[in-house]
């Protein structure tokens, strides 16, 4: 099970692509779907939006710049994270 977290923004869903997921998109925890899961979020106030995503041992991070005017963040881009000390 993996735990989300957003700074600098709202956690708008988060979950798998999984197309028979019973879980609810709305709570910040999720499992992933041949290892992937999705996590949507909503700018703030702040500059800077950073989505940290962890399994309670290993934790990912990722950092993005928000645009005043622009309505989608990461436009057509997929951002991996990748594991922190994963060999």
């Amino acid at each position: 099970m993996l735990q989300a977290s957003v700074e600098g923004g709202t956690l708008e869903a988060f979950g798998s692509a999984c197309p028979f997921y019973e879980q609810s998109y709305l709570t910040p925890e999720s499992d992933t779907y041949y290892g992937e899961a999705l996590l949507i979020v909503r700018a703030g106030e702040s500059e800077t939006i950073t989505a940290s995503v962890t399994d309670g041992i290993r934790t990912a991070k990722t950092s993005v710049t928000v645009k005043e005017g622009q309505g989608c963040v990461v436009h057509g881009k997929r951002r991996r994270l990748a594991w922190q000390g994963a060999e």
